[in-house]
């Protein structure tokens, strides 16, 4: 992991100057040591079905499936975060049902914690032939975001 002052700083109010909450994309902030969902967006909230209440009292386990937690781990133990680019994962809503998403995530510092900042994009026909990609506005915020703070 990148010592703290390489890294981008990023607090709630910048979450809001980026527009985090109007992306159509489903991001969230998560913290890398205890997994916690910081924040969350609305698109998120409306793809898995938890309310942001709901999302902000689990972790990133929380919502992936039994199979996929211990190959999780493994790259946190392995790579030292849980840093990816387009990458392949499922994810498990709040009805259940499992949901194929394309991970991008961006370490940042978020409220003096090590976080990292995720795009996740449900994975259709349309993703998988690249007819549809993500906004330029939302998938900035998952790629290098300059420090906002001092």
């Amino acid at each position: 992991m990148e010592e703290l002052s390489k890294i981008p700083n990023l607090f709630p109010q910048d979450l809001h100057l980026l527009g985090f909450q109007r992306c159509e994309t489903p991001m969230w902030v998560f913290d890398t040591r205890t997994f916690a969902f910081l924040a969350v967006n609305d698109a998120a909230v409306r793809q898995y079905g938890y309310s942001r209440e709901q999302f902000l009292s689990m972790t990133i386990l929380d919502i992936r499936p039994v199979a996929d937690v211990v190959p999780l781990l493994r790259q946190v133990l392995r790579d030292g975060r849980c840093n990816s680019d387009r990458e392949l994962w499922k994810h498990r809503k709040k009805n259940g049902s499992l949901l194929e998403v394309e991970v991008s995530s961006r370490e940042v510092v978020f409220e003096g914690r090590h976080a990292e900042l995720v795009t996740a994009i449900a994975v259709t026909e349309e993703t998988v032939s690249g007819r549809v990609t993500t906004s330029d506005e939302c998938s900035s915020l998952a790629c290098p975001v300059e420090a906002k703070r001092p």
